[in-house]
């Protein structure tokens, strides 16, 4: 794929898939810090579709991180998203507490 242009859509598009992934850390974490099997019980099916979701968006992860020619999303597409999936990530966090 390529995305070699700044548009409202790649940030958006970015910004979900950020969220999912920080969605999946944190749901794998939550399942290993808790030594019990309650967390698998209750997180299993979200746990699966968050990684079939986290694997469709490979492309945008590449063109985010990893690609360094022209079809690479732009610094402030990225920068953009990790910022906003950052910041619901922690007010949801906060918020819930």
């Amino acid at each position: 794929m390529e995305f070699g242009s700044d548009s409202g859509m790649f940030i958006g598009l970015a910004f979900i898939a950020m969220l999912n992934l920080f969605g999946l850390f944190w749901s794998l974490k939550t399942m290993v810090m808790d030594s019990g099997t309650r967390a698998l019980d209750h997180l299993a099916l979200q746990i699966g579709v968050c990684i079939v979701v986290v694997w469709i968006n490979l492309p945008v992860y590449e063109g985010l991180f990893v690609r360094k020619d022209d079809g690479k999303m732009p610094t402030s597409v990225t920068c953009n998203s990790v910022i906003l999936a950052l910041i619901a990530c922690v007010s949801i966090v906060l918020f819930n507490n």
